[in-house]
């Protein structure tokens, strides 16, 4: 950016890395813990699982505002995943809200991220 971000945006940049990384890192973990991956294919479905939200990290660590707000609707899908995924009876439901903490925190910090770097 050419222009200085204020410190706001700073903090709120720094939080939706924080709240990116720890939503990866519980949605793996879900994951693991949902399908019990045995084989190569449960990777690959992994991984295409996680590619919508992996393409917007070169924005988002650029501190770019239009791919930090764009990844905000594509967190919706992983919301309502997330929301399915907590009537399912599992061993560790506290994944799932955690899960679910993370993604709101994400959603709300990006989007804040957002409204500090639009132009006066």
């Amino acid at each position: 950016m050419s222009t200085a971000l204020s410190k706001n945006a700073i903090i709120t940049w720094r939080l939706t890395l924080v709240f990116y990384l720890l939503f990866l890192g519980l949605f793996i973990a879900n994951f693991i813990q949902l399908y019990n991956p045995t084989q190569l294919y449960h990777w690959v479905i992994c991984l295409a699982q996680i590619a919508p939200a992996a393409a917007f990290l070169p924005g988002i660590l650029r501190k770019q505002r239009r791919p930090t707000l764009w990844f905000c609707f594509v967190l919706m899908l992983y919301f309502c995943f997330t929301v399915i995924n907590l009537t399912r009876p599992v061993a560790y439901p506290w994944l799932s809200y955690a899960e679910l903490i993370a993604q709101i925190g994400l959603f709300s910090s990006a989007l804040y991220f957002g409204k500090y770097t639009q132009a006066a």
